[in-house]
C-alpha cells in the first residue's frame, strides 16, 4: 500500500464512522466493543487480534515484546516496514486517539499538506447493470 492510499482509506474511514474507538472513557482501541474502529484497527480487516489492545503501531517503548506486537499490527494493517510509511500510520492513530471527531477534518487536511498527499477521493463501487 502506497502512502497515499493509506491516507485515503483512513481519511475515508474516519470522517464516515465520524466516532472514537474506545474501550472505556479514555482508552482507544483498535476495535471498539461497539465495532468501532481506530485507522490501524480499519486496515486489518479479519486480521485483528484483541491482543493488539494497549499497544501501538509504532513501539515506543522499545521493549521486546512492544516491537514484537507493534510489528503483528504493521503486518495485520498491510503496512510496509518503512519508517516513512509508519510514520503516517502513526501520526493516523494519534489523530484518532488524541483528537475529537469535530477535528478530524481540518486536522487530516494539516496532515494531507505536510505530507505532499492528494486530496483523499471516494472510492467508486463498481455496479452490475440490472442489480
Amino acid at each position: 500500500m502506497t502512502n497515499q492510499q493509506l491516507f485515503n482509506r483512513v481519511s475515508q474511514h474516519l470522517l464516515r464512522q465520524n466516532q472514537q474507538a474506545l474501550l472505556s472513557e479514555n482508552l482507544s482501541a483498535y476495535r471498539s466493543l461497539t465495532g468501532l474502529r481506530c485507522p490501524i484497527g480499519y486496515l486489518m480487516k479479519s486480521r485483528y487480534r484483541p491482543e493488539f489492545e494497549g499497544f501501538r503501531v509504532v513501539s515506543l517503548t522499545g521493549s521486546k515484546v512492544s516491537i514484537q506486537v507493534a510489528r503483528a499490527i504493521q503486518r495485520a494493517a498491510g503496512l510496509r516496514s518503512d519508517d516513512y510509511q509508519l510514520r503516517l500510520a502513526e501520526e493516523l492513530q494519534i489523530l484518532h486517539d488524541e483528537c475529537r471527531p469535530a477535528t478530524w477534518a481540518t486536522n487530516l487536511e494539516s496532515i494531507r499538506l505536510r505530507w505532499h498527499l492528494k486530496p483523499a477521493t471516494a472510492r467508486r463501487q463498481s455496479r452490475k447493470k440490472g442489480h
